[in-house]
């Protein structure tokens, strides 16, 4: 006599329920869906003031008044400018010059926030229209080169950099700093925003996603 096989009355019964209702009681996990990027929508613009070509700089002069420019044309050396800023959401902006330093090796240079302008603070409202400088262009033939960096919130490690930058000239020159600053730029080759210079209203406007946004605007000037 073949032994019976034994079973369990419970396992027999769900089964039986899952055989006539068709169903399973597999849980079935929905997909985590991470929340779309907030856009971003920033306005720049430069005014510009020409000045006279003196070899002492500090014996130029204005010519004529100052202009808007959305930062197209080419600028004269020597001459200065302001950097106009406005963001269409609140977020805190940071400004930084690329060049060469000294040495020959590239130096930046924290130009806002600064003590001189909006009382030192990088946040800003919406909407808030903020003048940054005036700055001069160097009088070599060249590009400048400025770093946009919009974040939605102060952060405290570009606050930090700036802050010790002040004791140093504008100059960043700690070297662990350049790798915090790079991970920031690096936001421009991984999201790079969209550019619209409006050359008849004399404005630019750079659109982008996400928490953070990063720009490079390039000033070309040249003797005249």
């Amino acid at each position: 006599e073949l032994p019976r096989v034994g079973y369990d009355a419970g396992v027999v019964a769900a089964f039986v329920w899952k055989s006539r209702s068709g169903k399973s009681d597999v849980v079935v996990t929905p997909p985590v869906v991470s929340p779309p990027l907030r856009d971003q929508s920033l306005t720049y613009w430069l005014t510009v003031q020409k000045m006279t070509n003196s070899a002492n700089l500090a014996e130029s002069k204005p010519i004529g008044q100052p202009f808007d420019s959305s930062g197209q044309e080419i600028f004269g050396t020597g001459w200065r400018f302001r950097f106009n800023f406005q963001p269409a959401q609140p977020g805190a902006f940071y400004l930084i010059n690329e060049g060469p330093g000294p040495d020959g090796k590239t130096e930046y240079n924290a130009l806002f926030p600064n003590s001189a302008d909006n009382f030192g603070v990088a946040g800003l409202a919406a909407n808030q229209k903020l003048e940054a400088g005036w700055y001069r262009f160097v009088d070599k033939t060249g590009v400048e080169k400025l770093w946009l960096i919009w974040t939605s919130a102060s952060a405290a490690d570009l606050d930090a950099i700036f802050r010790d930058a002040a004791n140093h000239a504008g100059v960043i020159t700690d070297p662990g700093q350049f790798a915090t600053l790079q991970k920031y730029l690096h936001y421009y080759e991984s999201q790079r925003p969209t550019v619209d210079p409006n050359k008849a209203q004399e404005r630019t406007v750079v659109k982008g996603k996400g928490d953070v946004v990063v720009d490079l605007v390039e000033l070309t000037h040249k003797a005249y």
